[in-house]
C-alpha cells in the first residue's frame, strides 16, 4: 500500500506521465550539512557515495570496519536505499588511532572526501539535500510540465512525509499498530523508534490531507502555530501528535483533534509512548527547481530542506507510472 495515494493534492491532477527511478543512478541525492567540520577533532567525518545501500547498514558497517561501537558512528538523515546519494558520517576515532582511509571503501559505496571535528554528527544536522532525477518514457506536454514545475516552484507543495517513512508496503505502520496496542512487544531501541515516527508521521499526512481538503492549508485559521522556512518565511504548521496538550487552539485545535480522534487507537498509543509534541510544516518550498528535456526523457534538479520528500514533491508535478 502507498500512504500517499488517498491523501489531497495541492493542484489539479497532473496530466503528464512517466517512469522513475528505474535505475539506482536515475534517483541521485547530495547531502550538505548546516556546518562546516573544523577539520581537527576526535571525530573522523567521511562523506561517502553510496549505491543500492542502507544508510542504517552502512553506518554499521563502518562501525564494524572501525573496530567501534555502533553508538560511536553518527549521521545526519537517513537516505533512500534505491539511489546513487552521498552523504557524511562521523566516527569516533581520535588522531592518535592511526586507521586507513581505504578501510572505508566497499563494493557498494566509496569514499569522497574526508575531515575532522570536535563534535559527532547528529541527526537532522542538513542544510539541504540536492536531487537530480531522470524520468524515463515520459509521456505528455513538456511545456505542460515546465509551467506545473514553475508553479510549484511558487507556492511550495504539501510537506507530506513520503511513502519511505512507512516501510516496505506499510509494514511499519502495521508493527506500530500491533506495538502500541500492547498485541506486539518490541525490544529494540531502534525499531520502536521507526515504529513510532512511522505512527506520527501518518497521522501529520492525514492532518495535511484535512487541511487540503478544506482549502486551508495555505490559508491560516484561528489558532494556528507558525513555522520559520529556510528563507525566515513563516510557514503553518500541523501536529505531530504526543502526550500532553496540544499547543494548538481555536479552529486549528478542533481540525486536528478531529483527525486524530477518527485514528484513536493510534493516537492513544502514541500518547502512552511519553513523547512530546512536535509541530511540522504543512509547506514543503524546493529551492532551485528545474526541469530539462534528456537522453532518457527528462531531468529534474532540485534541493530540499532536512525532512522534505522528493516523492512528495514528484506527485504533484506527474503522474507515476511505475505500479
Amino acid at each position: 500500500m502507498d500512504y500517499l495515494d488517498n491523501l489531497a493534492l495541492a493542484y489539479p491532477t497532473a496530466v503528464n506521465r512517466a517512469l522513475y527511478r528505474q535505475q539506482p543512478e536515475h534517483f541521485q541525492v547530495y547531502e550538505t550539512l548546516d556546518f562546516t567540520p573544523q577539520g581537527q577533532g576526535d571525530h573522523l567525518y567521511l562523506y561517502l557515495e553510496k549505491r543500492n545501500t542502507n544508510t542504517d547498514w552502512l553506518a554499521r558497517e563502518l562501525a564494524r570496519k572501525a573496530n567501534l561501537n555502533p553508538a560511536d558512528v553518527g549521521y545526519a538523515g537517513r537516505k533512500d536505499r534505491h539511489a546513487v546519494t552521498s552523504q557524511w558520517f562521523s566516527l569516533h576515532l581520535p588522531p592518535s588511532k592511526k586507521i586507513s582511509l581505504k578501510l572505508f571503501e566497499g563494493e557498494d559505496y566509496k569514499l569522497l572526501k574526508h575531515s575532522r571535528h570536535i563534535k559527532k554528527l547528529r541527526k537532522g544536522q542538513i542544510a539541504h539535500n540536492r536531487f537530480k532525477l531522470q524520468l524515463t518514457e515520459f509521456d505528455g506536454s513538456f511545456e505542460q510540465f515546465k509551467i506545473r514545475c514553475h508553479e510549484v516552484a511558487q507556492s511550495g507543495f504539501p510537506n507530506y512525509f513520503g511513502p519511505q517513512r512507512f516501510g516496505h508496503g506499510g509494514d511499519n505502520i502495521i508493527q506500530a499498530e500491533a506495538m502500541l496496542s500492547g498485541k506486539l512487544r518490541v525490544k529494540d531501541r531502534n525499531k520502536r523508534s521507526i515504529y513510532l515516527s512511522a505512527a506520527r508521521s501518518y497521522l501529520f499526512n492525514k492532518i495535511l490531507s484535512k487541511r487540503l481538503e478544506s482549502d486551508c492549508w495555505l490559508t491560516p485559521i484561528s489558532g494556528d502555530q507558525y513555522l520559520r522556512l529556510g528563507q525566515g518565511e513563516l510557514s503553518i504548521s500541523g501536529a505531530m501528535a504526543g502526550d500532553g496538550e496540544n499547543s494548538a487552539l481555536g479552529a486549528c485545535l478542533e481540525l486536528e483533534s478531529a483527525v486524530l480522534e477518527k485514528n484513536k487507537n493510534l493516537y492513544t498509543g502514541i500518547a502512552n509512548s511519553r513523547i512530546a509534541w512536535q509541530r511540522r510544516s504543512l509547506r514543503a518550498m524546493p529551492e532551485k527547481l528545474s526541469c530539462e528535456k534528456s537522453s532518457q526523457g527528462v531531468e529534474i534538479n532540485f534541493s530540499l530542506q532536512s525532512g522534505a520528500y522528493a516523492t512528495s514533491l514528484l506527485r504533484e508535478l506527474l503522474i507515476i507510472n511505475n505500479d
